[in-house]
This record gives structure tokens, sequence and C-alpha cells, in this order.
């Protein structure tokens, strides 16, 4: 035997099987997504908000937003759903307070049902 039916003979299907296997198994695992609830609360500095903007970065990507604007007396708790690609992020929250702008973020640890809570009264002092 050549060493060219070798190759086509025994060792290209050999490769072809294992390619097929690594897509296989890089297409089912891509798709896992980690459902997650973030709640944004301003506490005590509610009545200072005007405007919060929030973004969630998940491995550089941008996963879930919120923009919110208060319509009513105190600001109050925000709240949202993100599927999230991975346990591992961040959340980026602008917050405007009486024409004052902060910027806060906090890194997070995910499990897919979970909410994740952010208290912000401290940082909007």
């Amino acid at each position: 035997m050549t060493r060219l039916e070798l190759i086509t003979k025994r060792l290209a299907p050999i490769a072809l099987g294992v390619a097929i296997a690594v897509m296989a198994r890089d297409s089912c695992q891509h798709g896992t997504r980690i459902h997650t609830t973030f709640v944004l609360d301003p506490q005590e500095a509610a009545e200072q908000v005007d405007a919060i903007d929030a973004t969630v970065v998940v491995d550089g990507a941008t996963v879930g937003e919120l923009h919110r604007k208060r319509v009513e007396r105190a600001f109050g708790r925000a709240q949202f759903a993100a599927d999230l690609p991975g346990e591992d992020g961040e959340v980026r929250v602008d917050a405007t307070m009486h024409g004052d702008h902060r910027t806060i973020v906090r890194h997070f640890h995910a499990s897919d049902g979970g909410t994740i809570s952010l208290a912000l009264g401290v940082d909007l002092r």
C-alpha cells in the first residue's frame, strides 16, 4: 500500500470523523445561554436619580441594556432580563443625578435562572 492510499483510505475518514465531532460539540455548547434577571436599586439616592442607563457585557460583547428615566417622584428599582453566553461579566451603570453623571462598574458571576441585585445607593451618594 502506497503512502497516498494509506492517507485516502485510512487516515482521511478518521480525520473527517474527528472534525465532525468537534463541530458538533462546538455547536451544542454555543447555544447554551444563562437566563438572568438584573435588579438595579438606587436605595436612598432614589430621589436624586433622573436617569439610569445599564449595559451588561460578557466576553466583550453587549448582551443586555436598560434605559430608564424618572417619570414619578422617586426613581425606584429597575429590573431587566438578559440571556448571557457566559457566567462571568460586568454591568456598567451610567446614572444622571441633577446634572451630575456617575459611572459604576460591577462584576458578576451568574447562574441560570438567578437574579443579580445591585445596590447602588452607596455609589450614588
